[in-house]
């Protein structure tokens, strides 16, 4: 006979482990896991949570003078705030050794075009670093959508004409 090393909710009789099965007709088996916090309770411990994050961060670039000095230079260009600027320190420590077009390959965005002989097919962006592009993609559109550029003025007719964001 063998027994069972756990025991507990979980333990089958052969020793295996498997979820614990709730009697037929039991309302535990159709209901869905619920928060134990109400929203508005989690939404506020996540915000003090990223808060600590975002301190950490910050503490983290400026304990090193070189990086504190690269962080103040980075932050100068449009659009770049301190989440952004973390994002490219730590994930593109190339920054200052690189030429433009290969950091811009490093954060996949470069476009590449798919050729073959003479035919050729679509440009697009792919590869690199996925945080790095998806930090500067934000940075860029909430930059675009600002002010009185051709895209903010795009954006906000859009949004006039019923376009939800």
């Amino acid at each position: 006979m063998k027994t069972c090393a756990f025991s507990g909710p979980w333990s089958r009789a052969d020793g295996c482990l498997s979820p614990p099965v709730p009697p037929k007709g039991c309302a535990a088996g159709r209901s869905r896991w619920r928060a134990s916090r109400p929203p508005s309770r989690l939404a506020e411990v996540l915000d003090t949570e990223i808060a600590a994050l975002e301190a950490d961060i910050r503490a983290a670039v400026r304990a090193c003078r070189e990086t504190a000095a690269r962080a103040a230079r980075i932050e100068t260009l449009p659009g770049i705030g301190p989440a952004t600027c973390a994002v490219l320190i730590s994930d593109l420590p190339e920054l200052r050794r690189l030429r433009a077009g290969q950091i811009a390959a490093l954060g996949g965005l470069a476009p590449h075009t798919r050729q073959s002989g003479a035919w050729r097919g679509r440009s697009f962006i792919s590869g690199g670093r996925k945080p790095v592009r998806g930090a500067l993609y934000t940075a860029a559109t909430s930059t675009a959508l600002r002010g009185s550029s051709r895209f903010a003025r795009h954006y906000k007719s859009l949004r006039a004409r019923g376009k939800p964001h």
